[in-house]
């Protein structure tokens, strides 16, 4: 049963894209392309584990019930601001085709804290395969191990 306090609360579920959700770091020769300012975001796979429809129609169930899915994702390290911007894009055309229900995009650049874009007050959940960044966020931090799992537990708690 939710009470009042819960029911009010926002909820946020955040996807970091790069070897979370994307598969970026199983793709040939990737790092010397990122360091070319040369595309390959909008075309990489999604990562293995996943099932991508299945995902979505987690994700939409989950927006049923009040979550906000968003995504927070780096761009290149040290990359020129165009790449930044190219990068930024071609990663949302990667949603648009892949994670249709993404409500919110968060492009920072690499490095930045991961918290920044977030509300504080919110009750903020990610995936991200970056130990740093689940150490550093400030709500709940997943590993992208067991995706499936942990948001089919997520849809059945009483929140």
């Amino acid at each position: 049963m939710m009470n009042n306090k819960t029911a009010n609360i926002e909820k946020v579920i955040y996807f970091d894209m790069d070897g979370t959700v994307a598969s970026l770091y199983e793709q040939p020769n990737w790092l010397e392309t990122i360091r070319a300012e040369k595309p390959i975001f909008e075309n990489l796979p999604p990562m293995p584990n996943l099932d991508m429809e299945y995902l979505n129609r987690q994700l939409i169930q989950l927006q049923k019930r009040g979550w906000t899915i968003s995504v927070i994702t780096w761009t290149p390290m040290d990359c020129t601001d165009e790449y930044h911007e190219f990068t930024a894009n071609e990663k949302s055309k990667w949603l648009d085709k892949y994670m249709p229900c993404v409500q919110e995009f968060n492009p920072l650049r690499y490095g930045q804290s991961k918290n920044i874009p977030v509300n504080p007050e919110a009750l903020n959940i990610i995936f991200d395969d970056n130990k740093d960044v689940r150490n550093d966020w400030k709500g709940i931090a997943f590993d992208i191990h067991e995706i499936h799992l942990d948001l089919d537990k997520l849809l059945h708690l009483p929140l």
